[in-house]
């Protein structure tokens, strides 16, 4: 079976023929003619490599068979193809650097053997350039990105050979064929597509601007604008046209484009394809003639003609609206239309800058671009192109605020994007993956260069934080992608920035720190990327610092250079190894960063708190751990660190940072104690939990300072008189209190607490009881000394701010009480705890506070009462009550006695009796009354003075209806109720008689008081050893047995335990056993039959004294109490019906009797009654 014969074997099989027939056989005049006309002929396009072969070899022989140089004879063969007409073809195929089969170098021999045909000026030319061109393609044939380079070599050449030939009707000719070409290669876009760079550098040379508008029109009708290779090739053509033809070339651009737009506008089809890809050629040609026009001539016709047309072109209406362009070239025909104006704008050695008054507008235009692309999806080159026309135009006058916000959504677009390898990056269509890989990188090489150039407009440190700060979103995103580009772009900038850094003298870095401290959180990153980038950015950066500080180039730091070893440790992501990275930065920082930048550094830090990511929050509270560990001591901003820190706390929810930025807090106040405890007691109560964490930590650190501080905050409060009770929970005095109060008791109430409370002891209790006074506000009425009527209230309600200062006070008292090794049982089982905080109350929870604290809190008195008798001068009336109270009831336990605090308190309260409120001298009265409790076994010491004390407070307060008055009696009482039954001392017959007034008061609590005296006093009562005492005893028995049915159940009682008093001193042991029998249980009592019983015993064992009891009992008849009078009345009847018979004639009685007979006309109709049934008893007179 024969062999199949393919094309290219029969192709192969050819060219091996006619390589033999050219060197062998002697028949090259015949090929010759045949082979040039082949050159010229586009359907041997594909063989123009053995063609353009052949014929050099060809031509070499004729040429040395020859005498001449020249090789072409029209004489002989007038078929050859004319020379204009080979130059065009030969310049055509050599054209393409990779593609033609190496065609390339056969081309350019054959035309240079044809120099002298071409034209003999040539010569000299192609001489000196031609070999360099085919040194060229043989060493770069297989590099296509050369092939820009290889034109403009190749048209460079061009236009030295077509100077050197300087004749126009020459030239004109070759623009005829050249325009004729580019109709025939319709087939060869890219042959065709240097054939229009190559018209439009012979364009340039020629004068006739006929020709020249004609061409320029030619190539843009015969331009296929569907082909992007093409485009750009007309548009170079037509740029190097205007080099020398700017008017005609732009006029021709106008008629094209007005032209077109008539088309269109007759049509509806203004969105069709080809019309946008025409418009793309048009913008694009406008490109390049600012690209390559000299600049004196373009600038005045950019921003008048060529920008108007450019956006005119671009910006697509529709019934007069203007649509979103939605065609790929067009966008891409204008972001490199404007990179080339731009950089035709730039300044240079010989142009100053320029101002471009619509910068903003294409600022604007490049920005819609970019924000139009698809946010995580990369599948067109606009988004880099638009980059790129950005980064030029920003070099730009003038500059703008909004090229920050450009840089921002450019940074937006690009590093939201996902990795070229990613699933979701693959969504991009027609793109293979070295395609995807070159677009992606080429796009981060573009925003890369934008933020270079946007650095460049101010290398300061804060213009370096300029471009930083528009970075920050994508540094903290949640993608790792997005952190990934972004630290890489910062790495990128701070090595531009340290390059082109050249620092003279010192500059403050105050922003470039902020930076610092943002990158430094990135070092623990998730991502070992960012890690990595982090780092390395964070060395660059701390040099720049260094430099900026006056430190010459090359100078190496040794704490600097200390990053380089925890880069090695980056690709470990161990919880052990992510915190010693993060302390060695935090290291790092603290020796590097200066005094003045501090605050900046841990201002920025805190921020990282509440990051997204664990890591970053958990960098950030290391290395404000550390931080404050090293530099706490010399921070200057305090306060600030605290609001700042107290603000992040709220939000963090990972416990371990929680935990942390709490301890920072403790070390913070280990060296500003007072400025860390008064900013945190700014904070408004009832405390948020995070702030009551940061008072229990500080337990943990500073027990002992921190109690002190909050217990001098309070008693400051107190001691310089800034207390004040308002109803406006909002005044500063009272916020400070019940910040303080607040803090206290978060303290205190911890369970570790137990220590600092033994040592400040005695300080808690003083300072908490006077506060304790202040928030309760205690407030007696105006009429609370006043012997009370029924139905009386006293004392105001509490208010709310107070009640809440009152009740952290009570609590915090509390848990003194209780985390001292205290038992509160007494005052939970009174209810002292709500007493103590009650207006009216107070005082008695004071009492029962001072009771618990002698039996759970003994040592500690001493120090108390130190503490608190200095208080009883200068301080307001509500805490001299409480002190009073507090004192008093010391004062009935004993134990004030074993410790020495007898003399003390008495002097306290005696020095209360003085004072000017009414309700200290009340309370003092009853705590010297209880001093006979509490000295028992010494009170001869006291007794007499404590006597004489109340004696004088019976004399001064005798205004009727005062209960200190009543109180002192009471006090008298408990004196005497603890002396000894032989106590015969004088003062005792003072005390009857002070009392003698009140026993006949017209208030039944004085007059209980009175005779409650009297009963103590009984017990001293003896003929032997004091006849007159008992005398005067004797004297008040009618007046005991008168009250003794008096209308107030309190009297009775009293009278019934004084009767009770007397048995034993009675000479009549029938009387003696009635007195025994009177019961206090018992509330019913036959008064009259009992009045009735004692005077028949007295008149039977006492008959000798009876006319004394008649002439006592007689004196009651003008008793002021009319249930006296009656009683007085009953009493007297039956005593003179029992008197002996002598007594019926006796004058007494007859007296005794007008005065009965006179009260039978008493106001009183119980009076009345009383004198008409004494009247039955008297008939005998």
């Amino acid at each position: 079976m024969a062999a199949v014969v393919t094309d290219k074997d029969l192709r192969r099989l050819c060219e091996g023929l006619l390589k033999l027939m050219v060197g062998t056989l002697p028949i090259g005049d015949v090929l010759w003619s045949y082979l040039l006309e082949f050159v010229i002929t586009v359907k041997y396009t594909e063989a123009f490599t053995i063609v353009c072969g052949s014929s050099y070899c060809v031509g070499i022989k004729r040429l040395m068979a020859s005498n001449t140089q020249f090789v072409l004879n029209y004489e002989d063969y007038p078929n050859l193809p004319e020379p204009r007409t080979l130059l065009t073809w030969l310049l055509i195929v050599s054209s393409s650097l990779c593609h033609g089969k190496g065609r390339g170098v056969p081309a350019l021999g054959l035309l240079y053997l044809l120099a002298m045909d071409i034209h003999p000026a040539t010569v000299r030319v192609w001489d000196k350039e031609f070999p360099m061109l085919c040194n060229f393609l043989e060493e770069n044939s297989e590099k296509p990105n050369l092939q820009n380079e290889w034109e403009e070599k190749l048209l460079g050449v061009v236009s030295q050979t077509l100077e050197a030939i300087a004749d126009k009707v020459w030239i004109t000719q070759l623009i005829a064929e050249m325009t004729h070409c580019i109709h025939t290669y319709r087939l060869y876009p890219t042959e065709r597509a240097f054939l229009y760079k190559c018209l439009g550098r012979v364009l340039r040379l020629t004068q006739d601007k006929d020709i020249v508008s004609k061409s320029l029109h030619q190539m843009l009708q015969s331009v296929e604008h569907n082909e992007d290779f093409e485009r750009d090739r007309v548009a170079a053509g037509i740029g190097d046209c205007a080099v020398t033809h700017l008017d005609t070339t732009l006029t021709t651009l106008k008629a094209f484009m007005e032209f077109n737009h008539l088309c269109i506008s007759s049509s509806f089809h203004q969105f069709d394809n080809h019309i946008m890809k025409v418009k793309s050629t048009l913008i694009l040609c406008y490109g390049q003639i600012m690209s390559r026009c000299p600049r004196d001539l373009i600038q005045p016709r950019i921003e008048t003609d060529i920008l108007h047309n450019v956006l005119g072109l671009f910006n697509t209406k529709m019934f007069g609206l203007k649509s979103k362009v939605k065609d790929l070239t067009l966008k891409l025909s204008l972001t490199n239309t404007v990179t080339l104006l731009t950089k035709a704008l730039q300044p240079s050695e010989e142009h100053s800058p320029c101002t471009l008054s619509r910068k903003a507008e294409l600022l604007s235009c490049m920005q819609e671009l970019i924000t139009a692309e698809p946010k995580e999806i990369l599948s067109t080159w606009v988004r880099k192109s638009a980059m790129d026309a950005c980064a030029a135009l920003i070099k730009l006058q003038p500059s703008l605020s909004s090229e920050t916000e450009l840089i921002s959504i450019c940074l937006n677009r690009v590093f939201s994007l996902p990795d070229w390898e990613s699933s979701t990056a693959d969504q991009s269509t027609n793109m293979d993956m070295a395609e995807r890989q070159k677009l992606h990188t080429d796009t981060m090489a573009s925003v890369q260069d934008l933020l270079k150039q946007y650095l460049l407009l101010d290398l300061s440190p804060d213009g370096l934080h300029s471009v930083f700060k528009t970075m920050e979103i994508e540094i903290q995103s949640t993608r790792d992608h997005e952190r990934e580009k972004a630290m890489e772009s910062t790495l990128q900038l701070v090595t531009s920035y340290l390059e082109k850094l050249q620092v003279s003298n010192k500059v403050p870095s105050h922003n470039l720190v902020r930076i610092i401290g943002c990158v430094g959180l990135q070092c623990a990153d998730p991502s070992h990327v960012v890690r990595e980038a982090a780092i390395k950015s964070l060395y660059g950066l701390l040099y720049i610092q260094l430099h900026l500080e006056g430190f010459p180039v090359g100078h190496q730091d040794k704490e600097v250079e200390h990053l380089k070893a925890i880069k090695g440790g980056l690709k470990q992501f161990t919880r052990q190894a992510l915190f010693q990275t993060c302390t060695a930065v935090g290291n790092v920082l603290s020796k590097c960063i200066t005094h003045e930048q501090l605050n900046t550094l841990l201002f920025t830090v805190f921020k990282g708190l509440t990051d997204k990511h664990r890591n970053i929050s958990c960098t950030a509270s290391i290395v404000t751990n550390v931080l404050i560990t090293t530099r706490g001591a010399t921070l200057a901003d305090v306060w600030g660190t605290i609001k700042v820190l107290c603000r992040h706390l709220r939000s963090i929810t990972e416990p371990r940072v929680r935990n942390a930025v709490t301890h920072s807090i403790c070390i913070l106040a280990s060296h500003h104690l007072p400025a860390v405890l008064s900013a945190l007691l700014t904070y408004p109560i009832p405390f948020d939990g995070y702030v009551r964490d940061i008072w229990r930590s500080l337990l943990t650190c500073n027990a002992l300072a921190l109690a002190k501080f909050l217990l001098s905050n309070i008693k400051s409060l107190y001691d310089e008189g800034r207390y004040c009770h308002v109803t406006d929970t909002k005044d500063s005095a009272t916020q400070q209190s019940l910040a303080v109060l607040c803090a206290l008791r978060d303290v205190v109430c911890e369970p570790d607490s137990g220590h600092v409370i033994n040592i400040l002891y005695s300080q808690l209790v003083s300072t908490l009881l006077i506060h304790l006074s202040f928030s309760v506000w205690v407030r007696f009425p105006t009429n609370f000394l006043t012997i009370p009527k029924a139905g009386n209230t006293f004392g105001p309600a509490l208010r709310l701010n107070d009640a809440d200062a009152c009740h952290y006070s009570a609590e915090i008292l509390r848990a003194v009480l209780s985390q001292g090794k205290g038992d509160d049982r007494i005052m939970r089982e009174m209810g002292g705890w709500d007493l103590i905080v009650s207006p009216r109350k107070h005082h008695d929870g004071v009492t029962l506070l001072a009771s618990t604290l002698t039996a759970c809190a003994a040592p500690h008195l001493i120090s108390i009462v130190e503490q608190l008798t200095p208080c009883l001068i200068n301080i307001g009336e509500s805490q001299r009550i409480t002190i009073a109270a507090f004192f008093g009831e010391l004062l009935n336990h004993s134990v004030v006695w074993d410790l020495l605090l007898m003399d003390t308190l008495l002097e306290s309260l005696f020095r209360c009796l003085l004072d000017e409120s009414p309700i200290v001298q009340w309370l003092a009265v009853q705590g010297l009354g209880n001093a006979a409790i509490g000295a028992s076994q010494q009170i001869d010491t006291y007794c007499t003075k404590l006597l004489s004390t109340m004696l004088s407070v019976i004399d001064q307060k005798s205004k009727p209806e005062n209960l200190i008055a009543v109180e002192a009696m009471s006090s008298m009482c408990k004196v005497l109720g603890q002396l000894q039954e032989d106590y015969t001392n004088p003062i005792l017959g003072d005390v009857a008689l002070a009392v003698q007034p009140y026993l006949e008061h017209q208030h039944e609590t004085m007059r209980a008081a009175a005779f409650n005296v009297l009963g103590k006093l009984i017990r001293f009562g003896s003929v032997e050893m004091n006849p007159p005492h008992m005398e005067h005893i004797k004297s008040t028995l009618i007046r005991l047995l008168l009250h003794l049915n008096a209308e107030s159940i309190e009297v009775i009682n009293v009278c019934k335990s004084v009767l009770n008093s007397y048995a034993p001193v009675m000479e009549s042991a029938n009387i003696s056993k009635m007195f025994q029998e009177l019961s206090l249980e018992e509330t019913t009592l036959d008064y009259d039959n009992y009045l009735s019983n004692i005077s028949r015993h007295i008149a039977k064992d006492l008959d000798n004294q009876i006319p004394l009891y008649i002439r006592s009992c007689a004196a009651f008849l003008r008793n002021v109490l009319p249930a006296v009078r009656g009683n007085a009345l009953t009493f007297l009847a039956f005593l003179i019906y029992n008197a002996p018979p002598h007594y019926y004639t006796s004058q007494s009685a007859a007296q005794i009797c007008e005065q009965i007979i006179a009260l039978l006309s008493d106001h009183e109709q119980d009076v009345r009654t009383k004198a008409a049934k004494a009247m039955r008893y008297l008939y005998m007179y």
